[in-house]
């Protein structure tokens, strides 16, 4: 038959040799390449972004990131590198300080997990930077300023200990609360559960302040993936915006 011609073709000349002791050794060879592509991309790949690596990039897209510690407590603020404050009492805080956005939250004394309890990024005065340079693009990332101002976050989470972020997105009205579980899942954190009006969701409750889509995600994973945005593989920071 034509398979046993095959097998004559192939073992005809190394009878010693039969088709089992050689199908080992071809998963084996296999097996080896693929351990050595997967310790390959580890040794490659670049160190999750520092915190100072962040600020720098930012800087270099003309926002000024800072962060802010009071016991557990922790707040990172975004300003326009290239607007002055004003003096204007008249005017709303944001409006005076250039704050284009900020994010807060803090450390839970148990669990290893970054509470994520706001973020809030202001339209009108990203648009203002534009307006006033432009060259000024946002932030330099697909996800604008709340990119930066959660990596830093993230990453003063991983530098205090933690291993999980979690985020509640509120759900105080329908259209802001998909879009909000939409963004967040963009960003890499999964939908872990809904949390309700039920009894035994109070003590979620009594911890967010309200109802809403809990989700959740680790902190090496979540630096890892945005990580790229910010330095390029041989650790350096990136002082234009990374091109897809």
């Amino acid at each position: 038959s034509q398979a046993n011609s095959l097998r004559n073709m192939v073992f005809g000349h190394y009878p010693q040799i039969n088709a089992s002791i050689v199908t080992k050794l071809f998963f084996a060879a296999i097996v080896i390449s693929i351990s050595t592509k997967s310790i390959h991309s580890l040794k490659t790949s670049p160190p999750l972004a520092r915190s100072d690596q962040i600020i720098d990039f930012a800087s270099s897209q003309g926002i000024t990131l800072t962060i802010t510690t009071l016991g557990p407590a922790y707040r990172a603020i975004a300003k326009s590198s290239h607007l002055a404050d004003l003096d204007n009492d008249d005017e709303d805080d944001a409006w005076n300080k250039n704050i284009l956005g900020y994010c807060e939250g803090f450390i839970r004394p148990v669990g290893s997990i970054l509470h994520l309890d706001k973020m809030e990024v202001y339209s009108t005065m990203t648009r203002r930077a534009r307006k006033a340079n432009g060259k000024f693009k946002g932030g330099g990332t697909q996800f604008g300023v709340g990119l930066l101002l959660g990596n830093l976050c993230l990453r003063h989470g991983i530098d205090n200990g933690c291993k999980f972020a979690e985020f509640l997105a509120i759900d105080d009205a329908e259209y802001q609360h998909k879009r909000l579980v939409r963004y967040y899942k963009a960003l890499g954190l999964k939908e872990v559960r809904y949390v309700g009006e039920d009894i035994k969701d109070i003590p979620d409750r009594m911890v967010w302040g309200g109802c809403g889509t809990l989700m959740k995600a680790e902190l090496d994973f979540l630096l890892a993936k945005w990580t790229p945005e910010f330095i390029t593989e041989d650790g350096s920071v990136r002082i234009t915006a990374k091109k897809d």
